[in-house]
């Protein structure tokens, strides 16, 4: 071995030193980055998690409510069928009809 080989072992030891270096520099902005990420995802699922909790409970209240009109609707058809019995009407002398209610 002469010196200029000893001269270029050393650079290219210096240059592998840097890239070493350089990726292990960006290794660890990585595994930053993965940690941030997972953070992120945690904090995600929580809020996916309520999101549906809040879902659950909105459609719930909805099937509620829409049972609530079904049954209003069966009543109000059944009081207006009540009452349509109890009235009739009838003609009058001149030939108009007016209204009279059954008991």
């Amino acid at each position: 071995m002469n010196f200029d080989d000893v001269i270029r072992f050393l650079r290219q030891q210096k240059e592998s030193y840097r890239r070493i270096k350089q990726v292990d520099k960006e290794l660890r902005e990585k595994d930053r980055e993965i940690e941030r990420l997972r953070d992120e995802n945690q904090k995600m699922k929580k809020e996916l998690g309520s999101i549906q909790n809040d879902y659950q409970t909105v459609n719930e209240d909805y099937k509620a409510l829409i049972k609530i009109m079904d049954r209003a609707r069966k009543l109000a058809f059944l009081a207006d069928d009540e009452q349509e019995e109890k009235v009739s009407f009838k003609m009058d002398k001149n030939g108009n009809l007016e209204r009279v209610e059954r008991s």
